[in-house]
């Protein structure tokens, strides 16, 4: 670049494809995002895998955010899930606050305030609860409550095989009698 006088200023000309490298940096990520597929937000939403004419997996919920990039969904309000054991009933059917759903792969995160109750009648509450549908495995580290009639089960955490209907519950496990 040439200054006042004419002669070459070398800070001048590095600044300048400085700019330009930036501007270009900064063209091609806003690109990149233009093409992004933007999140679908859909109110009353409900989504299901089947095997055959079974329902393996039932997830609703008032809002679902869907990133359609990663076939992701963000749900909040009045979620629930069923899950389907090897009898076609339900084997686990939860509440909670809000959840993530992988439509890939039907893997189903539950978080705040879940609620759960099993196929032989026992009732749980956790933190969070995580189900992998590859090993049809409910699980969680946090903190539960089981009720079992009159009893309550503590622990620190619990594993539910779905489709075989057996609960775990996991880590320094306290009863106690009665409400």
């Amino acid at each position: 670049m040439l200054d006042a006088s004419g002669m070459f200023d070398a800070g001048q000309a590095a600044r300048s494809v400085l700019v330009v490298c930036l501007c270009s940096i900064a063209l091609a990520g806003w690109a990149s995002l233009a093409r992004a597929d933007p999140p679908l937000i859909l109110h009353g939403m409900t989504f299901v895998a089947s095997e055959g004419a079974t329902n393996q997996v039932v997830v609703e919920a008032e809002t679902a955010v869907l990133f359609p990039d990663t076939n992701q969904v963000e749900l909040e309000g009045g979620v629930e899930a069923k899950l389907r054991g090897t009898s076609g009933d339900d084997s686990l059917d939860l509440t909670c606050d809000r959840g993530k759903y992988d439509l890939n792969t039907n893997d189903f995160l539950a978080e705040g305030n879940v609620e759960g109750r099993v196929a032989d009648g026992r009732t749980f509450k956790t933190a969070w609860l995580r189900y992998q549908a590859n090993e049809e495995l409910a699980s969680s580290d946090a903190p539960v409550e089981i009720s079992d009639g009159g009893q309550i089960f503590r622990g620190g955490g619990l594993r539910y095989h779905v489709r075989e209907e057996r609960l775990r519950l996991l880590a320094g496990t306290h009863v106690q009698e009665g409400p």
